[in-house]
């Protein structure tokens, strides 16, 4: 088994985006002074997005998230990412179930 992903551009552009997006949507509802419902729906929007393409990030490495086995530079990497972004996701859905 290889310690590098597959598809390591999915893997690193869901990362960015997964972790951009909800702060992108906390960005936007501090930014505004009235808050309208348009604006609301699309930081939701943003939320689920990034929870969802980190849920995605996770499943892309799941074959090397626990043991990678091939030593390759950069085998450490990738787990270690990978397990940020699922800290990242619950992060992220704590605050959302807080907020409900």
């Amino acid at each position: 088994m290889d310690a590098v992903p597959q598809n390591f551009a999915f893997f690193w552009t869901t990362y960015a985006l997964g972790t951009v997006g909800p702060v992108a949507g906390n960005l936007l509802i501090l930014s505004r002074s009235r808050m309208d419902h348009r604006i609301f729906l699309f930081s939701w929007l943003l939320w689920l997005t990034g929870a969802g393409l980190l849920i995605a990030c996770v499943w892309s490495v799941r074959s090397i998230f626990f043991r990678p086995t091939n030593i390759r530079r950069p085998s450490w990497i990738y787990p270690a990412v990978s397990w940020l972004a699922l800290l990242e996701f619950l992060t992220w859905a704590f605050a959302v179930l807080r907020v409900i």
